[in-house]
């Protein structure tokens, strides 16, 4: 039969566009099937990593000694009732953490206390929170595989110290994370503002959290358009919960002064940066590595940034807020202090990857397990040498040291462990002691008796008073020929690292 040509050409044209359309019906089902796929396995990914992280960190806060900050924490968790917490905070400010803390903390310990593991589960399962809150911010702006990348990041941070320290900073953090996750989930006001206010009970410096919200408005302001109800909620929320801290703010302005230990220098500002992710720089490496290896022949087309995007990356501007802060009303900068910063580089970098390669599923997969690979070696290794943790020096370890050497020294008619003033071992080892009498810090002058913290002063004349059955424990050189001037003859024994000096 002929076929006219005209007909033959439509007739190939039809049958190839038919081809044509079922190939793209079929790979667009077969995306639509492997990003579910991915998904399922990154959400089941997200609840192994958290989980390892809540596991491990529960171990390591059960076992290992405290520090002496968190002395003081127990110390005040513990007191007689809410009313004496409050009066410790106000009158002595030994301890310029906010009230707010103390109220998880000491419901924590006289729920699961009075071991170490109450002190420190506020801060575990707030870290885990923290994480969980980055990931479904992340996961509702991209996908759950680029959420489990955010969650994988902050395992590579030093969140995760925070994580099984008895300190207010993970709970910090979580609280950065959920006014993160209220801004951009657009969450209404009133929960905004209500985050800020108990967050402010945690941390004063949450207050820099407001900076990334106020910059995303002032980058879309108009003229006469009036701030938006959240950010006015979130400043109210700001401004109330450190109302509500009022008197200990005024008491560590006059304890402290303008004298903080940790004075604002420029130069610490960049070494905020770095110490946010102590391996950042070779992760980062690690990951371009692999983007050009995988990435050889990838079109694909890069997605505009996001409002909620550009919201998170503006909160690197948070520590160089903090140090004028510090500079002009505070006084005090320590890098810890802007661990709220970390929600907010974890949820701009994964959604800035995502950007890129969110339609090349393998280089995000690759992503994932090479930051999550590192962040769970990083806390195997702290699990395996729980008892090594650094905080100002092993503190496990050498605080069971002079704990081992107590018996010894009552044995050879030495009643008492004097330490310098300075020297915050003495409220680690005292806090551990059977006999915590023995223990107590030598000041140059004579010191007001604490009202709440039962830490004895001594002054020369007590040392000298007791020369015969006190040993001193790595005292400053200069207390040495104030010895000698007053007539006692230093010996010094140096054992484990440490020199005890006894006096005839």
């Amino acid at each position: 039969m002929f076929i006219p040509k005209r007909a033959s050409n439509f007739l190939a044209t039809c049958v190839l566009r038919f081809f044509d359309s079922m190939q793209s019906v079929l790979e667009r089902r077969q995306t639509a099937i492997s990003s579910t796929t991915i998904d399922r396995w990154s959400f089941a990914g997200a609840i192994l990593l958290s989980g390892f992280f809540l596991a491990t960190s529960i171990y390591i806060a059960s076992h290992r000694l405290f520090w002496y900050d968190e002395v003081f924490t127990t110390f005040t968790a513990r007191m007689r009732d809410w009313r004496t917490i409050w009066a410790a905070l106000v009158h002595e400010n030994a301890d310029p953490t906010p009230f707010g803390f103390f109220a998880f903390v000491r419901t924590s310990d006289q729920l699961f206390g009075p071991g170490e593991i109450g002190i420190r589960l506020p801060s575990v399962l707030a870290m885990t929170a923290g994480m969980w809150l980055v990931y479904d911010c992340v996961r509702r702006l991209t996908s759950a595989l680029y959420g489990l990348i955010a969650m994988a990041i902050l395992t590579c941070s030093y969140v995760t110290f925070y994580g099984y320290e008895g300190r207010c900073y993970a709970l910090y953090f979580m609280f950065a994370a959920a006014v993160l996750w209220a801004w951009t989930g657009k969450r209404p006001a009133i929960v905004i503002g209500a985050l800020f206010f108990v967050g402010m009970l945690i941390h004063y410096y949450l207050a820099l959290c407001l900076l990334p919200f106020v910059a995303e408005e002032a980058l879309n302001w108009r003229p006469w358009r009036m701030p938006s109800g959240r950010l006015i909620a979130a400043g109210i929320g700001a401004i109330s919960g450190l109302a509500a801290l009022l008197p200990q703010v005024f008491a560590s302005r006059s304890v402290h002064g303008d004298k903080w230990w940790a004075a604002p220098r420029l130069r610490e500002v960049a070494s905020v940066y770095t110490d946010f992710f102590p391996a950042g720089l070779f992760l980062l490496a690690v990951i371009v590595l692999w983007l050009v290896l995988t990435d050889r022949y990838a079109t694909t087309p890069v997605r505009p940034v996001s409002d909620a995007e550009r919201t998170a990356w503006f909160s690197l501007a948070i520590p160089i807020a903090g140090w004028v802060g510090a500079v002009l009303v505070t006084h005090a900068f320590l890098h810890r202090y802007f661990i709220g910063v970390l929600p907010g580089i974890a949820v701009g970098f994964a959604c800035m990857l995502w950007r890129r390669y969110g339609s090349v599923p393998r280089i995000g997969v690759g992503i994932a397990l090479i930051i999550a690979g590192y962040g769970v070696a990083n806390q195997a290794t702290a699990v395996a040498h729980w008892n090594k943790i650094n905080e100002n020096g092993p503190t496990h370890e050498r605080t069971r040291d002079i704990l081992a050497m107590e018996d010894q020294f009552q044995a050879r008619g030495y009643r008492y462990l004097v330490f310098d003033d300075q020297d915050n071992r003495c409220i680690e080892v005292q806090y551990y002691s059977k006999h915590p009498e023995r223990y107590a810090w030598w000041k140059k002058a004579k010191a007001t008796p604490s009202q709440y913290y039962h830490i004895p002063f001594w002054t020369l004349d007590d040392v000298k008073s007791h020369a015969k059955e006190v040993v001193l424990v790595d005292v400053a050189p200069e207390r040495l020929e104030t010895l000698q001037r007053a007539g006692l003859h230093p010996r010094l024994w140096e054992f484990n690292d440490f020199f005890f000096t006894f006096l005839e």
